[in-house]
């Protein structure tokens, strides 16, 4: 079945052996060598003495024209002086004058750039370059008079004699463009002019005649043609000359738009004159636009003065130059912008939406959502406040309400009136009480605490007022989230909760004890804050949703005339809406309405004739049921869909159906009808009323509410797994427990991750999963039988018990075929949606620990902080082949750096010490390392840094590590002044983590910033950087371009939208950087540390960018924070919001000099300042309050905390009669006593076990006992073999001797291994403070999987089912069943291009699409090679092998880097597979495409049969014999050689060959490769014979082989 897919074989091949290529099928450039009779003849027209040069001598030739004789007169130079009549007529003339034309000719040639040169150009710059006039343009054939000399000198003589005046060329464009421009040039254009004239007056003297014999024969003008019908040739020449006026008129008033390429459309598209009317309205609307803009900013700035109304002509004269260089700005702008690439446009923030955000005084990130916001007022109502706090408690499966349960908060002050008078002494940690000055921590809510909470009345209402507060903050006073939570503390009560590890330290020396001192604060998490912002987004997204269905009811029931049906349904759907709260329930509502208005629209349709016989589709029958009066007929044995809703939600039969006083059967016999074949027998009208009042039933919101508690409270999931998940899935697989859940309740999936995994497991084909009742017969009975007594009659008779029957029948339907199906999806996206929550806060936690992480500690002897830092990084290399070696950076203390040094041997596998028995080791004496460690002295001793951090991201890290304390030993021992003279007293090391440094190294900001050092350096930059500042290193790869979605975060984080999981981590970064404060003068002045500023509230990326360049124009510093606003650097809103978040000070060196504000350098909000200096007043007693007063608070910290705030508090509200808010109070106090204080966890170095985790590339919870692995025996002893596990990076495995085997003793383990061998072994221990891991290879423990399913997965997943005996040898028998069949390595690889399927069924999935459309799938038997299967141009199938270059992987994972290599000596290698289709597949594929609509193209049409060679020689022959003259040439793709294209022509005496192929780059052809078609055909055409050159002499016999089916696997760019 298979082969009828592959047309090459290859697939075949492939399955069942590999042999070698066919070398001497292969010419030396990779391509296969033509056939004999590819060779030229003698007789083909006259070789000259080029046919025997190669390819370069050609070339220098065609350079060089003085070595040719031009005299045949078919190309002339446009350079020479005078037309070719007048050079005809001059032939006598002096030899003086010709000598002088061909020295200027010689001398200006040398000046100009070569063809190649200009093809270049256009090819990467995709600008078309204007030729010199020297070049060469096509004399008309009709100038020759006669002349028919066929002695080619040059090339080119042949190229024009075989193909003609060529429209083609790229490279002779001036055919068209430069005639028509010759005429109005000056100087050595002039006699191009007069040539033009000449050939204008030959024919005629119409410029337009000058094209018309040029025009190609394959453009076809439907109008010339239309034309030509009517009034023969010379009506189709005026429509052509008609066209060309019109098409020359439009280009002159649209710039921009080449004549060429609007011919090429033209040829493509046709009459394209309505596309360039279009094009020239846009742009003039553009323009337009911009002027109006223009003139409304200068109405904005003057008004309606003009410079003549000033008496001051020197004003005047200012305010005309300003005006015209401000349009010339503006005009200059627009030009960019609209010339510019909108994504790069959208990049770079330039579109004219991003300069409404960045001028708009509103915080950024809101403006962003404000396209999706509903109105304020909604957003900011109690009906709002009361639905997020419904989801909150009672809905919301996330971390925030499990915060908000446990309930520990910081609190000062009175306590809330529902908890009582006071505090409870218990509540409060360490007994604290003394809460009228102080700040305590509430510890929580225990036992039966959280119920009574929720219970109590007064207490939820507090906790809605909250969420209204914040509501009202953040969508009415446009407050950003972070601002909010700091400043406006007091209106959140039980929002601000926080989770045990974000809790302030306790200080036991506290005065009063218990109590949180400035120097206690911690840095926290505001989870329920961002979720309550999360829960009014949806809540406007439901209520905008509401809004539009609202105005479409309205709508229709104002259009109807009269209260029909179609009005009634949406008065009751408008009605049902002002109680909907979810979007199921809106779901419903749509739904009832769509029924309603599917049958008030078939009921006005006209009726159906009856008495003819007609098929009737089955999407047909309910129209034609209700256009018969069926539906009609059914009110009177049933109660209507809303009569049935109003039963089930009051519990008992409010209504109830009447049963006729007949049968069913006799009831609808009237509607039978013979000639209907919808109605021919009445048990057929019977099947379609049952159906019909399913359908009706199944869209009543009621009965689907009815349906969806109860499928809620007795669903389950339930998963199968399939062929591939029995061999991946295991108890160490990531989505592992998805292999055998059985029934686990809908209700347990609450606050964890495992539909998550289920699903995971179910797209990469592991296992299908099933959501259903947990029993489907009993519990659906059970679900439905409540309803069915609410449906039917009462009747007691048998006739009722009929029509029973019938109702119950229908309801059944309703809810077995129509209800089910879509709550089952409700069902599992809700499921979905709580666990992504679930694994987004983990991930964003995973963020938090890296966001958090403090600087290294430098302090001098005094326990002060070092001013000027200099830090050293180590980074760890592959080395040789495999990658950079080792290597050291330093920067100072702005980060900048300073000098590298590469270390090649402290490289690769770093040799150990080996120490001899009564000798002293030395690394210096080692001639492994003694060249690097003397380097490395030296380079330390040059730069004396503070601290060396050594990042930990390869064991051989730890070897690095250990060598380098040996070389500071030695510095210490040689040169101890040197040490001993740093602040630090030594050089401190420190073991890092690199993850967000090697995500660093390929960021945007890296390549900005270091374009030209290699990726090593960047990421030993970002790792010494990330001692200085981590969060700014961080933020810069947290930026516009997301280079964080490349750390490992989660393990299931691949499984989540990026643009979702972007929004998670901002929220991350944008608390941090508020809660630390960014200094605002360093970042201007410091490039990388203003990565953090766009992570500002009310800033973002257009607003952060626009304020630092406000900076630097304004000397680059700012003075005081108000400066901000005065200056106009942000508006009032942005700048209240971003304010206190900017910390103002002399941090560089344009801010030195500035009178800095001190109370600008502390977190209080300039709104308070007025407090805090009476704050400051009341501590230093003064009775003036002025700034010089936080100066003298700031240096008596001790003072201000002994301040009574409850005491001030009263002071300050009798004398300015003003509130103040004790907690505002509170942050104030503490920011006088530790101004910008460090609040985040304090450094901790690594230890052994986290140095373990980061070396092995994994962490604890995928590296676990039992685990099976692959690792390479390195050297083996009697005792043990000392392996490496190539999938955990190499990390160091033992294998000791009674872990061997477990049948026999085992006394040397030399007798089992030996170096190189490869073997799998389980995980017995783990030895973490010494790197090591130890594998068994015994026969026990490599088969105790089961055991370990047991203790990893049933153990913590109540639902995981162990399987029985049974199970175990079905699935067994299944797994041996599965490798006899199979032909493919089953690869868990996920990827949207990646299937595991044969190559055959590839080969069928991508016939079934266009051409390129290709198909990345695993190979026979090599479990480490890939290939692509792809469409070629003819319904033609390329096989294209991927190797995998990287260590082997565990569980058939993809080994990256990928190397791709379709002809030999050309590979491509790329990281992964996305890199793979961008640089590989979709390039390909385009030039296919390219390739298969070019109008040389004659390999068959785009989905086959591709045509054979045989019939293109055929129809080359035809074209031959109809223009004898000229050469017939065409591209095609060789049936026989997957792969291979060939362009083949007829120029001799017989169609000859030759072949080409498709690289990413462009077309391979002679050895070269050519950016397009048409760059490709000029060559041809420029040299048809080069070919001859490059072929190697073969034997004829060899040439003529014809390709056999068994060879098809062995050709280069094919195989597979």
């Amino acid at each position: 079945m298979a082969d009828q897919f592959v047309e090459d074989k290859a697939a075949v091949e492939e399955e069942e052996s590999g042999q070698a290529v066919a070398v001497d099928e292969v010419g030396g450039d990779g391509l296969p060598e033509e056939e004999e009779d590819a060779s030229f003849s003698d007789s083909d027209g006259g070789d000259g003495e080029g046919g025997e040069k190669d390819d370069d001598e050609e070339d220098d030739d065609d350079d060089d024209d003085d070595d040719f004789d031009f005299n045949d007169d078919f190309i002339a130079k446009e350079g020479e002086e005078g037309g070719e009549e007048e050079d005809e007529e001059e032939e006598g003339g002096e030899e003086e004058e010709e000598k002088k034309k061909k020295k200027k000719i010689k001398r200006h040639r040398e000046l100009v750039l070569e063809e190649d040169d200009y093809d270049l150009l256009e090819e990467n710059t995709g600008i078309r370059r204007q030729r010199p006039a020297q070049h060469r343009r096509l004399k008309k054939a009709r100038d020759i008079d006669g002349e028919a000399q066929h002695q080619f000198a040059a090339p080119e003589d042949l190229q024009a004699d075989l193909f003609g005046p060529d429209q083609e060329d790229l490279e002779d464009d001036v055919g068209e463009e430069g005639v028509g421009k010759t005429d109005t040039g000056t100087g050595g254009d002039r006699e191009g002019g007069k040539e033009m004239h000449a050939a204008k007056d030959a024919h005629g003297g119409d410029d337009d005649d000058i094209f018309d014999d040029d025009e190609d024969d394959w453009i076809v003008d439907e109008f010339e043609e239309a034309a030509a019908a009517e009034g023969g040739e010379e009506a189709a020449k005026a429509a052509r000359k008609a066209r060309r006026r019109k098409q020359q008129a439009a280009l002159a008033n649209i710039p921009g738009v080449d004549i060429n390429a609007l011919e090429e459309a033209h040829a493509i598209f046709g009459d394209v004159d309505e596309y360039l009317e279009r094009y020239e309205m846009a742009r003039r609307e553009r323009e337009g636009e911009v002027e109006e803009e223009e003139e409304e900013e200068e109405a904005d700035e003057y008004g309606d003065l003009q410079p003549s109304d000033l008496d001051d002509e020197e004003a005047a004269e200012e305010m005309r130059a300003q005006r015209a260089s401000k349009k010339k700005s503006k005009k200059k702008d627009t030009a960019m912008l609209l010339s510019m690439d909108p994504d790069a446009a959208a990049r770079h923030f330039m579109l004219p939406s991003d300069d409404i955000i960045r001028e708009t005084d509103i915080p950024e990130r809101e403006q962003i959502q404000l396209s999706i916001l509903a109105p304020v007022d909604v957003l900011t109502s109690d009906a709002c406040a009361e639905w997020i706090w419904r989801q909150l408690i009672f809905e919301s499966e996330s971390k925030a309400r499990t915060i908000i349960e446990d309930g520990v908060r910081e609190v000062e002050g009175d306590p809330p009136q529902w908890l009582g008078e006071n505090w409870p002494s218990e509540s409060l940690r360490n007994g604290f009480s003394e809460t009228s000055s102080n700040r305590g921590l509430f510890m929580g809510r225990f036992g039966n605490d959280f119920e009574a909470w929720l219970e109590n009345e007064e207490a939820q209402k507090a906790l809605k007022t909250s969420i209204k507060a914040l509501l009202v903050r953040k969508f009415k006073d446009h407050e950003d989230i972070p601002f909010i939570a700091m400043y406006r503390k007091d209106e959140l009560g039980e929002l601000l909760c926080l989770r045990s590890a974000d809790e302030p330290l306790d200080d036991p020396a506290a005065e009063p004890q218990g109590a949180i001192k400035a120097q206690c604060r911690r840095i926290r998490r505001w989870d329920i804050l961002y979720m309550v912002n999360r829960l009014a987004l949806k809540y406007s997204s439901m209520t905008n949703r509401k809004m539009k269905r609202r105005g479409i009811y309205n709508q229709i029931a104002a259009e109807s005339g009269e209260y029909d049906a179609k009005s009634a349904a949406a008065l009751a759907c408008g009605e049902a809406l002002e109680n909907s709260t979810s979007m199921e329930a809106l779901d419903d509502i749509e739904s009832k309405f769509k029924a309603a208005l599917t049958v008030s629209n078939l009921n006005e349709e006209n009726q159906p004739t009856l008495g003819k016989a007609k098929k009737v589709e089955r999407n047909r029958l309910f129209k034609l049921a209700v256009q018969c009066g069926l539906y009609t007929a059914i009110e009177s044995f049933a109660i209507s869909p809303g009569e049935f809703a109003e039963n089930v939600e009051s519990g008992y039969k409010v209504n109830e159906p009447g049963d006729p006083s007949s049968e069913p059967s006799e009831f609808l016999e009237h509607f039978v009808n013979p000639e209907n074949p919808a109605f021919v027998h009445v048990d057929f009208v019977i099947k379609c009323a049952i159906k019909m009042m399913a359908h009706s039933l199944s869209a009543e919101p009621a009965v689907r509410k009815a349906i969806r508690e109860q499928f809620w409270n007795k669903g389950a999931v339930s998963t199968h797994v399939l062929q591939p998940g029995l061999t991946a899935l295991n108890a160490f697989h990531p989505l592992g427990v998805a292999k055998r859940i059985r029934n686990k309740p809908l209700r347990s999936f609450k606050r964890r991750d495992t539909f998550l995994r289920l699903s995971a497991a179910e797209q990469e084909g592991y296992v299908r999963l099933e959501i259903d009742f947990a029993d489907p017969q009993e519990d659906l009975q059970a679900a439905i039988a409540p309803l069915q007594d609410l449906y039917v009659s009462s009747g007691l008779t048998e006739q009722s018990q009929t029509w029973n029957d019938l109702r119950r029948e229908a309801l059944n339907m309703a809810v077995e075929k129509y209800i089910l199906p879509s709550i089952k999806s409700e069902v599992r996206r809700r499921l979905a949606a709580d666990a992504m929550e679930v694994v987004l806060q983990e991930t964003a936690d995973n963020l938090w620990n890296y966001a958090v992480k403090a600087p290294v500690p430098l302090l001098d002897q005094d326990g002060e902080e070092v001013y000027d830092k200099r830090i050293m990084a180590a980074v760890y290399g592959a080395g040789d082949k495999a990658g950079p070696p080792s290597t050291l950076v330093i920067i100072d203390g702005h980060g900048s750096l300073i000098d590298f040094l590469h270390c090649p041997q402290l490289s690769g596998f770093i040799p150990k010490r080996r120490t001899v028995q009564g000798q002293a080791y030395s690394i210096f004496d080692d001639p492994k390392k003694s060249r690097d460690a003397n380097r490395l002295k030296d380079f330390i001793e040059a730069h004396l840094p503070h601290a060396i951090i050594i990042g930990m991201g390869h064991p051989e890290a730890k070897s690095l590590r250990a060598d380098l304390s040996l070389i500071l030993e030695k510095i210490l021992a040689d040169n101890p002044i040197a040490m001993t003279s740093l602040e630090t007293g030594t050089i401190l090391q420190f073991p890092a983590d690199e993850s967000i440094a090697m995500a660093w190294e390929n960021s945007n900001a890296a390549e900005m910033e270091l374009p030209t050092s290699p990726p090593i350096i960047r990421r030993a930059v970002a790792l010494a950087r990330e001692a200085l500042d981590p969060i700014a290193v961080l933020a810069s790869i947290c930026g516009q371009y997301k280079e964080i979605m490349t750390v490992r975060l989660h393990q299931l984080e691949k499984y989540i939208p990026n643009e979702v999981k972007g929004r998670y981590l901002e929220e991350v970064i944008c608390s941090v950087v508020a809660q630390l404060g960014v200094d605002l003068n360093m970042a201007a002045s410091i490039n990388w540390r203003s990565s953090v500023l766009p992570f500002v509230p009310g800033l973002g990326f257009r607003k952060a960018a626009a304020l630092l360049k406000t900076i630097l124009k304004n000397n680059g510093a700012v003075e005081e924070r108000n400066d901000l606003v005065e200056s106009g650097f942000l508006g009032p809103r942005v700048f209240h919001n971003a304010a206190p978040f900017l910390s103002i000070r002399p941090s560089s060196d344009a801010s030195r000099n500035l009178g800095t504000n001190y109370i600008d350098n502390t977190r209080i909000h300039p709104e308070d300042y007025n407090l805090a200096m009476a704050l400051a007043g009341e501590v230093s007693n003064a009775d003036v309050v002025d700034d010089s007063l936080v100066e003298y608070a700031l240096e008596h910290p001790d003072k201000v905390d002994k301040t009574n705030l409850a005491e001030f508090m009263r002071k300050y509200a009798s004398q300015s009669e003003e509130s103040v808010s004790l907690s505002k109070l509170i942050d104030i106090q503490m920011e006088l006593i530790s101004p910008y204080g460090e609040i985040r966890p304090n450094f901790k170095e690594l230890g052994n076990e986290e140095i373990f985790w980061l070396v092995a590339g994994e962490d604890r919870y995928s590296v676990k006992i039992g685990r099976k692995v692959e690792a390479r025996v390195r050297y083996v002893s009697e005792e043990a073999a000392v392996c490496n596990i190539p999938e955990l990076n190499g990390t160091e495995a033992v294998i000791e001797a009674p872990s061997v085997s477990s049948r026999q003793n085992v006394l040397n383990c030399r007798d089992y291994f030996k170096p190189g061998d490869t073997v799998i072994g389980a995980i017995i221990s783990i030895d973490s403070d010494n790197g090591v891991i130890y594998l068994s290879t015994a026969s026990n423990q490599l088969n105790s999987d089961l055991e370990y399913e047991n203790q990893y997965l049933a153990q913590q997943e109540e639902y995981y089912a162990i399987p029985d005996k049974e199970t175990l040898q079905e699935e067994e028998a299944q797994r041996k069943g599965a490798k006899q069949t199979s032909k493919i390595t089953i690869r868990p690889i996920r990827h949207p291009y990646f299937k595991n399927i044969t190559a055959g069924e590839a080969s069928a999935e991508v016939l079934a699409g266009p051409i390129g459309v290709a198909v990345i799938r695993p190979a026979a038997k090599s479990f480490r090679r890939l290939y692509i299967t792809m469409c070629m141009p003819g319904g033609l199938i390329w096989n294209i092998g991927i190797k995998e270059l990287g260590p082997t992987a565990a569980n058939l994972r993809l080994s990256t880097p990928l190397e791709v290599e379709p002809i030999p000596g050309h590979k491509f290698e790329y990281e992964d597979l996305d890199e793979l289709v961008v640089r590989f597949i979709d390039p390909v594929a385009a030039a296919m495409r390219a390739l298969s609509s070019h109008r040389k193209w004659n390999g068959g049409p785009e989905l086959g049969p591709a045509k054979s060679w045989e019939d293109i020689q055929e129809e080359l022959r035809m074209q031959k014999e109809r223009a004898p003259n000229q050469a017939a040439y065409c591209l095609a793709a060789d049936v026989h050689r997957p792969g291979a294209f060939f362009l083949g022509h007829f120029i001799g005496s017989s169609p000859r060959r030759e072949y080409f192929i498709v690289l990413p780059d462009g077309f391979y052809f002679r050895k070269k490769i050519y950016g397009t078609v048409e760059h490709m055909l000029v060559q041809f055409k420029k040299n048809p014979r080069g070919y001859q050159q490059q072929m190697p002499s073969r034997e004829p016999q060899q040439m003529m082989r014809p390709a056999v089916p068994g060879a098809y696997g062995q050709q280069p760019y094919g195989y597979v």
